[in-house]
């Protein structure tokens, strides 16, 4: 069901089917060959409820999304106590990992004033004025508060813990706008990278620790020589391979586009590759952590130490940029890098592309001036 934020113009104009009012999440409206019906719709604590609210244009959007803010208040003889924005921040973190709690935690400092406040009692042009103190000096983070107490307040209302965000605050637009990453690594880092990690995987490793940081050495290597997404090297299956022909499919299901990925494999990855299956043999998973028997979940601390050694900085993300731009250097097209990379949006390549295209055009004009100078 498709989400709008719906008005007279746009009712009017929509196809059949049902669609739900941005502005208030229980109004919905019910287009059909003749009719346009609209009704309330609500399901707290696994009840649900349905109230007919009239039809279009008898009851224009206005009046029907005051019908059903109406509607909402009246459905409990007990109504609720309204929640502060702490209550629904908790509430919110309910369903949340512990590690995702702890970034979001770092956020919600920012709302501290209004921590003991109601959702209700929290005007608009309070945050509007935090948002903007904020991104003065922190944009980024500033986009993150106004996105945090939004979603707070979403998941409130979609749960039936909050009315309704009845001061507007959903309407604040976000005014710094973020620039997307280009960074990725030059060819000599990646050089003094894999020197490293190929160091670390031949040594013999008698602890866990040692062990562990074996195994993530060559996920390491993995991500640069494939460019595929952290979390599908980290998951990678010994069903997905076929070490003989240097092929790894991963599966639709997996992928964030939601299509199959078919990656060739780079000859100096293949043997190791192999060697850990050997090792794992009756195993499901080819990079399992050593400490606790199953796949690792997150490799940054690892990954930090490597970058303080080797003294560069790159998160890890930055691997797939680099894989792209080692691929633009040896000619690949950018529908080619799309394609090996299993990116279905060409954005994140044709900016990499850019960037190393200038830098290949910088080298070749230096090389050009230094033919006729020297």
């Amino acid at each position: 069901m498709e989400t709008l934020r719906l008005n007279d113009t746009t009712i009017k104009n929509l196809s059949e089917g049902e669609y739900r009012d941005s502005q208030c999440h229980f109004l919905y409206v019910r287009i059909g060959k003749i009719k346009r019906t609209w009704y309330f719709l609500r399901t707290i604590d696994s009840k649900t409820r349905r109230v007919n609210l009239g039809t279009f244009p008898d009851t224009n959007t206005v009046d029907a999304r005051q019908t059903a803010l109406k509607t909402a208040g009246m459905r409990s003889l007990h109504p609720r106590k309204s929640l502060t924005l702490s209550e629904a921040y908790n509430f919110y973190l309910q369903n949340r990992k512990p590690k995702s709690a702890k970034k979001l935690g770092s956020v919600f400092k920012y709302l501290e004033p209004f921590r003991n406040r109601k959702i209700s009692a929290i005007k608009k042009e309070d945050i509007q004025q935090l948002y903007s103190s904020i991104i003065v000096d922190k944009g980024h983070t500033g986009n993150r508060v106004l996105s945090l107490i939004k979603v707070i307040i979403s998941y409130g209302i979609q749960h039936g813990k909050i009315e309704s965000d009845v001061n507007g605050i959903h309407l604040i637009r976000k005014a710094y706008k973020e620039q997307p990453r280009n960074n990725f690594l030059s060819l000599a880092e990646v050089k003094t990278l894999m020197t490293y990690l190929d160091e670390k995987l031949i040594l013999k490793t008698p602890t866990v620790l040692d062990r562990q940081h074996r195994v993530i050495c060559l996920i390491i290597k993995t991500l640069i020589l494939t460019g595929q997404r952290k979390m599908n090297v980290l998951q990678m299956e010994q069903s997905e391979l076929d070490i003989d022909a240097g092929i790894w499919v991963i599966p639709a299901a997996k992928n964030k586009t939601q299509k199959e990925v078919v990656c060739h494999l780079a000859p100096e990855l293949t043997p190791w590759l192999k060697k850990f299956m050997d090792e794992n043999e009756s195993g499901q998973y080819i990079f399992v952590n050593p400490k606790t028997g199953r796949p690792f979940t997150e490799i940054r601390k690892t990954w930090s130490r490597i970058q303080k050694e080797l003294k560069f900085t790159a998160t890890i993300h930055d691997l797939r940029r680099t894989c792209a731009s080692l691929h633009v250097h040896h000619g690949a097209s950018i529908k080619q890098i799309a394609d090996t990379l299993g990116d279905s949006s060409l954005d994140m390549v044709s900016r990499v592309y850019a960037k190393t295209e200038a830098s290949i055009l910088r080298e070749n004009t230096n090389k050009l001036s230094k033919l006729i100078y020297d």
